[in-house]
């Protein structure tokens, strides 16, 4: 009971759409070069604020935007997504996240709303 309240509240508690996804990003550029992406990135999190709140998402429950260009970049580059980028996708990606970072001050702050 206790798990089903913490999923029903972090979903409702997301700071994203109720249909919780990914905010869209524009098309990539076609040379994957660090500086292309770089820019890539930089544009993107810039122009809307979900990116910044979804791919800057840190520990303490603050977005950061150094943290969001860095990700995108590398996601660009072909690197691994960081899990916590995916805490607000869904209430499923909250609960698998904070199952295993339960001390996180973003999964805290999930939990005691």
């Amino acid at each position: 009971m206790r798990r089903a309240c913490f999923v029903a509240v972090a979903w409702m508690l997301a700071p994203a759409p109720a249909s919780a996804t990914m905010p869209a990003l524009n098309e990539m550029p076609d040379r994957h070069t660090e500086k292309a992406c770089w820019l890539w990135a930089k544009q993107e999190v810039a122009r809307e604020a979900e990116v910044l709140t979804m791919w800057g998402l840190r520990g303490s429950g603050e977005s950061d935007p150094r943290v969001a260009t860095a990700r995108l970049a590398g996601y660009c580059l072909g690197k691994h997504v960081p899990d916590i980028v995916y805490v607000y996708a869904s209430a499923g990606s909250a609960q698998s996240y904070c199952r295993s970072h339960a001390r996180q001050t973003v999964c805290l702050r999930l939990h005691d709303r």
